[in-house]
């Protein structure tokens, strides 16, 4: 009996280490969080479901470390301070690959960024230019997305809510074990509040806020 405990014990063990969260943004390469000698946080794609958001700044802004602004409401430019650097000095990734506007002042379009297809996010605190670059001085924010299933799949999800909200999304994949190919589109469309000032000779000039 004692051997057999042991025996499941270490099965156990072995496949809670098998399973253990893997960073890959520090050394551009997947390295188990014990290792990791960076201050990282990290948000699964369980938190993000935990806490139904459907936008980046949402879920950041639950963050100690990271605040952000809005121009209005859905879609608007939005600026996100991580540890309070100006935007632009956050370098913000896609599976490793630089999505900040090189043309604008606000860093990447976070206002566009959709969580349906994340698997995790990444949030590295500190000065990162000796990785990635000047841009990185005060982190680097990396958003990794789901990987396909083998063979063919294709998911179509739809939700409505209150202010005529509509989102809706679909998506095909395949994978073999050479290569995969995902296409996705999403949609998102509310009547809520809106940043666009009424027009005159609109029923709707001169209100404000919970007037319109």
């Amino acid at each position: 009996m004692k051997r057999k405990i042991g025996l499941l014990l270490t099965a156990l063990m072995s496949s809670a280490y098998g399973q253990q969260l893997k960073i890959e943004t520090t050394y551009k390469t997947p390295v188990p969080e014990s290792e990791n000698t960076s201050v990282v946080k990290v948000i699964t794609e369980d938190q993000i479901e935990e806490k139904h958001t459907n936008f980046l700044p949402e879920i950041l802004n639950q963050v100690p470390e990271i605040s952000f602004s809005a121009n209005g409401g859905f879609g608007q430019t939005t600026s996100i301070y991580l540890r309070g650097f100006d935007p632009k000095r956050t370098l913000v990734l896609i599976d490793g690959i630089r999505v900040n506007d090189i043309t604008g002042l606000n860093g990447a379009q976070f206002e566009q960024f959709i969580l349906d297809n994340v698997k995790q996010i990444e949030i590295i605190e500190g000065a990162q230019s000796g990785i990635w670059g000047a841009d990185a001085s005060a982190g680097v924010i990396n958003i990794i997305t789901k990987t396909p299933e083998k063979g063919l799949h294709a998911k179509a999800t739809a939700e409505y809510g209150s202010f005529n909200t509509k989102k809706a999304g679909a998506s095909v994949s395949y994978k073999n074990d050479r290569f995969y190919i995902l296409t996705s589109y999403y949609l998102f469309d509310t009547d809520g509040f809106s940043a666009a000032e009424p027009k005159n000779g609109s029923q709707n000039y001169g209100k404000r806020g919970s007037e319109l």
